[in-house]
């Protein structure tokens, strides 16, 4: 077989058997579309069960909306938590290709089961007698066993997919070919619009075809999808480059040696490092500064008898490059607690309210959720055609704005959507209270569901910024072995978020429902205080945003290897002369990079404790560690976005079924159906992005991208708070309008609000997604070392899994909490005594505390690329 040109030939890529490719026949966008095309399935099959799930819990298996949203939650947190653990599989032992092609079987057999457990014949909940608190009547045990059993397939499928086929699409360009290089930049982009408009299409078809027609045929479409992905990503099999690792040593085991080997070392002083980073020619840049501690790994331990084993360079500052990505990934929790919840009470809301657009019509309240993803669209276009090109402008960045200046934005949006919730929902309760529908659960608030769209929208356009930052800093920040990790720990932060949000919502029940007072989340949302509960969120994503500011400004962007931790940390008694003398033999440059973390540095030095001749890290593994270390703020203080991410698919949509959902007689409009204005925003956001707001920025700023990543994902999280702020608003206006048609009482009447009320937070939510999902995405996969990618992918996913488990527990809290003494609860389940809107203002609140903490570490983060040797 004919050798391929030198000139032709991909560096570092082979085809699957192995054998060198070629740049005119492989990889590019040629491949890309093909898995993009793959992702785009997936995404309908997943949100054709998340973005209806409250509904189907609440309506066939008979559960009250607070433990409805809690299980949406907490499945939703595992689903953004397992990717952890598929990236770890890609990146150490099965390879991105084979984790794809394994876990969309697991996909379609997870489904298949789902729709079986669909058909089966289960008492008639509708007949059933509803309290404020419960639902008597429930299906049987086997039912139950098989529902759940099956959406937990379809997470640990998710798990394995969604860390590895970005990474698997982003590997199809040469970063090194000037060509391929800015196709690239512009993947993650064109990545989540394109997974927008499947967001869209699947909460407004789907979500109409299980509320009117089947559930068992709304599962069983995604599980055809599926099919048919797995059928386009094995065909494209001949096309695909895979990264070539050759000899590599697993990451893993190289930043794990880093941190040992500087802990071994604890009492090496700042001399012997310093003497250690000069005789590794570690300049001293302020990337090797930053947790320099680890460059204790670079000498031998003083504990190892016959001479230790000392971590290079390159394995310290990968170790870095992956500490740095913890404070990150923690302060983007609050904005995963919010991120969980346009899913659940946003949709029960929705519910709530007038959803009718034409006679016999009635919008899905659920579909609102399709303005996120159409503010997406809308804003991310704009972001990188206008707002880039002006930050670039201001900032004489590429990128116009860093990816966590991008995260932080998204965050505060996100904060904002929350506020707007707990706006709307004041307006819904004030509106069901004015026509006496507080107690008629089941009756129309006369509120059009339209109100509900600005705190979609907002989500959306916080999406827009923080998703796509998220992505692209855990990415980008996780070394390049660990890339799969690097996005799975992107998901995390949403399982992590919707874990809280499910432990929130625990707590809220438990203390509002107790003594007779009405839960915050009545089954009768009329007289619940969803309102009460978007506050708290907008003031945990206030905190959330401002613990995130505060480590993203002294984050140090980096690129490289990620393996020295463990040297570093045998080396921890390595004093700061010995880092400073290890430095100079390094020839390690003074630049921001490496002071920063520059206990990193000590994995330069062999260990005293080895036992035979140590092994020292490199410079370019040390600045890759620290790399990782500085992604960490930026997780923590995005978890506020995430937060309020969650609520989308759930109070939002449980709003929305009470409200006027009709369109013509006879058609209403599915409640979780306006989840797709959060797809709508972003597929409109995401043009309007890329190519208006990101040439405007890029003039302003000098910047290729405009704005930095850190930028897009901020002001994602600023339209993700605002989005609360408008879901509150909503709510109130709902419940105002419940009040005043004497439905309070009624939970089930429609109150005599439109469903459209609605669209406005879900809008924002797209729009918020276009900024920080996007920005998150980017800014992860481009400041994670390159071994690291699949890991810092990953390390974006977790902050929404991190926060749908904040979103649960913060529910759950605020139910303990408003429940108790005779009280209602704010997620009572007659949601016209609810006080959803309380809750929307409080997620306004912590998405504004987390939008500042985000500010703060962004502020300081320094971004990295490139090996540092």
């Amino acid at each position: 077989m004919e050798a391929p040109l030198l000139e032709d030939t991909v560096e570092g890529a082979v085809d699957y058997h192995g054998r060198p490719v070629r740049r005119s026949d492989s990889g590019g966008w040629r491949s890309a579309a093909l898995i993009i095309g793959v992702e785009v399935a997936e995404r309908f099959a997943y949100y054709g069960v998340s973005s209806n799930l409250i509904n189907f819990l609440t309506d066939q298996l008979g559960q009250s909306t607070a433990t409805a949203a809690e299980n949406v939650n907490v499945w939703s947190a595992a689903a953004s938590l397992l990717p952890l653990l598929g990236a770890f599989l890609a990146d150490s032992f099965l390879g991105r290709y084979r984790t794809i092609a394994l876990s969309s079987v697991l996909y379609i057999l997870g489904l298949g089961l789902l729709t079986v457990s669909a058909t089966l014949h289960s008492p008639s909940i509708s007949g059933c007698q509803q309290t404020e608190k419960s639902l008597p009547c429930s299906p049987g045990l086997f039912q139950v066993i098989l529902f759940f059993s099956s959406v937990y397939i379809v997470a640990f499928a998710q798990g394995g997919h969604k860390p590895c086929v970005q990474a698997f699409g982003a590997d199809q360009f040469d970063a090194q070919h000037p060509e391929e290089s800015k196709a690239k930049s512009s993947f993650f982009n064109w990545w989540y619009f394109c997974i927008s408009l499947a967001t869209f299409a699947t909460v407004n078809i789907l979500n109409y075809v299980q509320d009117n027609l089947s559930w068992s045929l709304g599962f069983g479409i995604p599980c055809i999808s599926m099919v048919l992905a797995l059928v386009v990503f094995l065909l494209g099999t001949r096309t695909y480059r895979f990264i070539n690792r050759g000899d590599e040593e697993n990451p893993f085991v190289r930043i794990g040696r880093v941190f040992i080997t500087a802990v071994r070392n604890w009492r090496v002083n700042s001399s012997e490092i310093a003497h250690e980073e000069e005789i590794c020619g570690l300049l001293p840049h302020h990337s090797s500064q930053q947790f320099r501690f680890l460059n204790k790994a670079l000498i031998v331990p003083y504990s190892s008898k016959e001479g230790g084993h000392t971590c290079t360079i390159s394995e310290v500052e990968e170790a870095k490059a992956v500490l740095r990505l913890v404070p990150i990934w923690v302060t983007c929790l609050a904005y995963a607690i919010v991120f969980s919840q346009s899913s659940t009470f946003f949709t029960k809301q929705g519910v709530t309210m007038n959803r009718s657009i034409v006679p016999g019509f009635d919008v899905p309240a659920a579909s609102l959720q399709s303005f996120i993803g159409l503010s997406i669209v809308v804003s991310l276009p704009i972001y990188d055609r206008i707002l880039i090109p002006i930050a670039r402008n201001f900032t004489g960045k590429p990128s116009g704005i860093t990816m966590l200046q991008r995260i932080g934005f998204g965050m505060l949006l996100s904060a904002l959507s929350m506020v707007i919730a707990a706006l709307v929902e004041i307006k819904r309760l004030e509106t069901a209270q004015e026509y006496g529908l507080v107690d008629l659960p089941k009756a129309t608030v006369p509120l059009s569901i339209w109100w509900l769209v600005p705190q979609y929208v907002l989500f959306g356009v916080a999406d827009a910024f923080t998703m796509v930052g998220l992505q692209e800093f855990f990415y980008d920040q996780a070394p390049s072995g660990l890339r799969s990790i690097g996005l799975s720990l992107y998901l995390s932060i949403f399982g992590v978020g919707n874990f809280l949000s499910s432990f929130l919502i625990s707590a809220i029940e438990n203390l509002s429902s107790g003594d007779g007072k009405e839960s915050w989340f009545n089954n009768n949302l009329n007289k619940a205080h969803l309102d009460y509960f978007y506050w708290l969120l907008a003031g945990l994503s206030a905190v959330g945003l401002a613990a995130f500011l505060c480590f993203a400004r002294t984050y140090i962007y980096g690129k490289g290897n990620t393996t020295l931790f463990i040297t570093a940390v045998r080396n921890w008694r390595v004093n700061s002369s010995e880092i400073a003398h290890e430095e100079e033999i390094c020839g390690l440059l003074p630049h921001h990079s490496s002071q920063q973390f520059r206990f990193l540095n000590k994995a330069l030095i062999v260990p005293y404790s080895s036992k035979e001749g140590g092994h020292t890290c490199t410079i370019s593994e040390v600045e890759e560690a620290k790399a990782v270390l500085r992604l960490v703020p930026i997780w923590v203080t995005c978890l506020a976005y995430a937060i309020v991410f969650s609520q989308s698919s759930t109070f939002f949509t449980k709003q929305g079924v009470t409200m006027n959902r009709s369109i013509v007689p006879g058609f209403d409009v599915p409640a979780a159906s306006l989840q797709s204005f959060i797809g709508l925003s972003i597929v409109v956001s995401l043009p309007i992005y890329d190519r208006i707001l990101i040439p405007i920025a890029r003039n302003f700023t000098g910047k290729p991208s405009g704005i930095t990543m850190l930028q897009r994902i901020g002001f994602g999280m600023l339209l993700s708070a605002l989005s609360m702020v408008i879901a509150a608003l909503v709510e109130i206006k709902r419940l105002e309008t419940a009040q005043e048609y004497g439905l309070v009482d009624l939970p089930k009447a429609t109150v005599p609000l439109s469903i459209w009320w609605l669209v406005p937070q879900y809008v924002l939510f797209g729009v918020a997604d276009a900024f920080t999902m996007v920005g998150l995405q980017e800014f992860f996969y481009d400041q994670a070392p390159s071994g690291l990618r699949s890991i810092g992918l990953s390390l974006y996913l977790s902050i929404f899994g991190v926060g749908n488990f904040l979103s649960s527990f913060l529910i759950s809290a605020i139910e303990n909490l408003s429940s108790g003494d005779g009280k209602e609860s704010w997620f009572n389940n007659n949601l016209n005594k609810a006080h959803l809107d309380y809750f929307y203002w409080l997620l306004a609140g912590l998405s504004a505390v987390g939008l500042a903490a985000f500010l703060c570490f962004a502020r300081t983060y320094i971004y990295g690329k490139g090996n540092t040797t």
